[in-house]
């Protein structure tokens, strides 16, 4: 996990099941609150139904669907896209 003032950045591998996922998920979003973090934002691919079915659960709203770079490492892995979906944390 990084984090600096502005940022809270981390990584779950989704293969954990959904239960396991969406416990996770929830723990980053108090976690983000702790830091007093004013926003949070999740990525996921879109052709993954259950991560973005967990975004909405977590009261998540999709932002966008972006491209990545041709430079970004996940692109050079052969994705192509992300999901963006985030909130305002109280």
């Amino acid at each position: 996990m990084i984090h600096d003032s502005n940022t809270l950045i981390g990584f779950i591998d989704i293969r954990i099941g959904y239960t396991v996922l969406l416990k996770a998920c929830k723990i980053i979003k108090q976690v983000a609150l702790s830091y007093d973090m004013k926003k949070l934002y999740i990525t996921c691919n879109p052709d993954n139904l259950p991560s973005r079915r967990t975004c909405v659960k977590l009261g998540l709203n999709l932002i966008e669907i972006v491209d990545l770079s041709p430079y970004n490492v996940m692109y050079q892995e052969g994705e192509r896209q992300k999901c963006i979906f985030g909130c305002i944390l109280y």
